[in-house]
């Protein structure tokens, strides 16, 4: 591309004549709202082509036609919108039948006929289920710590899927498969169960949105920018007349989608001081309380020693974590903490296995316990080490032992007790790791 550019600029500036137009293989769209106007178009586009000693590919992928809305799905139906859909050749008597398509690829995304882009995001989250495959192993093996696989997932998962994010508007269930595909891959990077919680997973990595509430930012930054644009842009008219359509359009879905759920759009919150980024922070402060209200529902099914709440959600501890100057050895403990907090650290069992039982053992000491948490953290003879150097880094003693267990979990990054919970952590999971494969062995 960019040889021909440069070629079409030596043109331009050799020719007598400046070149008004190019058109370059970008796959143009030619839009019309009859067969008899496309005709048409094709006509001139086919004496332009023959002047200009230009080529239109066709076949099955090159220069197709779509009845946008249409609602077809027979072969028959086909046959007969494409009959009269012709380029016809202006220096000759060939005349070629534009193939007449349901769905298309156009710019790397499957254009449906009826304007449906679930075929789209099923692609993008296969895709990025693909790039997300590796990060898992990098966080159980400790090759990596827990903030840089998060980083790796915005560069290399995330982006896959918001690439055409705000287009999922349009799809009836986007809502669903997009915070099941996000709490799964949450689950998947604390190496847990698929049956477990994945409100609590999502809040252990800093999560604030979901991958629902994504799209739906995507999509209020989208119509802030089409907003932006000049009255006299094109593309801007083409939106605002979308907004007055009786049929579906992406306009009038994507205003619906952010009013349900309180967005207020960029005409009714712009003033001259009003910047993108002050609007899409208030766009997700938005979105992070109806997240927030369905998480609360979510995560009161799970019980924890330490309860969930508005702190543990607004509060991105990994990010605190990042912060801090901390060793490598350090860092990479903090994925051990986030399922030592979540509770998904397995503690007792039967005989080394894990079991529903009411009473079971202690993986580490074999004593009989029913709170499995409060005695690893503070009764534990096994642990008396990392317990003692929490006291002492804690500067006193605490009176109860469902007290320390719930001072341990409490933990924050800025407190100078959080390393020696940090290191606690990790040995407690590698321990149970070692412990549950000589059970099974």
């Amino acid at each position: 591309m960019s040889l021909e550019a440069s070629a079409l600029r030596a043109l331009d500036l050799l020719a007598p004549r400046r070149l008004v137009a190019i058109l370059h293989c970008d796959d143009p769209v030619f839009l019309g709202s009859s067969r008899g106007a496309i005709n048409l178009t094709m006509q001139v586009l086919s004496r332009w082509c023959f002047e200009h000693k230009a080529e239109f590919h066709v076949g099955d992928n090159k220069t197709v036609a779509m009845v946008l809305g249409g609602g077809l799905h027979s072969g028959s139906d086909m046959a007969g919108q494409v009959a009269d859909v012709l380029l016809p050749c202006a220096g000759g008597p060939v005349t070629q039948a534009l193939t007449f398509k349901v769905w298309h690829r156009w710019l790397g995304i499957p254009f449906d006929a009826r304007l449906c882009f679930r075929r789209v995001l099923q692609e993008r989250l296969r895709l990025a289920s693909g790039e997300f495959a590796a990060l898992p192993g990098l966080l159980e093996s400790r090759v990596a710590p827990l903030h840089f696989a998060l980083e790796l997932f915005e560069a290399k998962v995330d982006s896959v899927v918001a690439f055409a994010r705000w287009l999922f508007c349009m799809v009836p269930d986007a809502k669903d498969l997009l915070d099941a595909q996000y709490e799964t891959w949450a689950k998947q990077l604390l190496g847990v169960p698929s049956w477990k919680n994945g409100a609590v997973a999502r809040c252990e990595l800093g999560w604030g949105l979901s991958g629902y509430a994504r799209a739906l930012l995507a999509v209020a930054m989208r119509r802030a920018a089409l907003w932006r644009l000049p009255d006299d842009d094109l593309y801007k008219s083409v939106f605002v007349a979308g907004h007055g359509v009786t049929t579906s359009s992406w306009a009038k879905c994507s205003l619906d989608s952010s009013q349900a759920v309180g967005i207020v759009d960029w005409p009714s919150c712009a003033t001259a001081q009003q910047t993108k980024s002050a609007y899409k922070k208030c766009v997700s402060d938005v979105l992070q309380q109806v997240c927030y209200s369905e998480w609360q529902g979510a995560v009161a099914r799970h019980g924890a020693l330490v309860p969930y709440g508005w702190e543990q959600f607004a509060g991105n501890h990994i990010q605190a974590v990042r912060r801090l100057s901390l060793s490598w050895s350090d860092q990479l403990c903090v994925w051990s903490w986030c399922r030592l907090r979540a509770g998904w650290i397995m503690l007792s069992g039967v005989r080394g296995l894990p079991s529903r039982a009411r009473c079971q053992n202690c993986l580490f000491c074999d004593s009989r316990v029913s709170k499995p948490m409060v005695h690893c953290l503070s009764c534990c003879s096994h642990w008396c080490t990392f317990r003692d150097a929490f006291v002492h880094a804690t500067g006193g003693l605490v009176e109860t032992a469902g007290r320390l267990a719930v001072a341990v979990l409490a933990t924050k990054p800025r407190d100078v007790s959080f390393c020696v919970v940090l290191r606690w952590a990790d040995a407690m999971d590698r321990e149970s790791h070692r412990l549950q494969r000589t059970a099974r062995d």
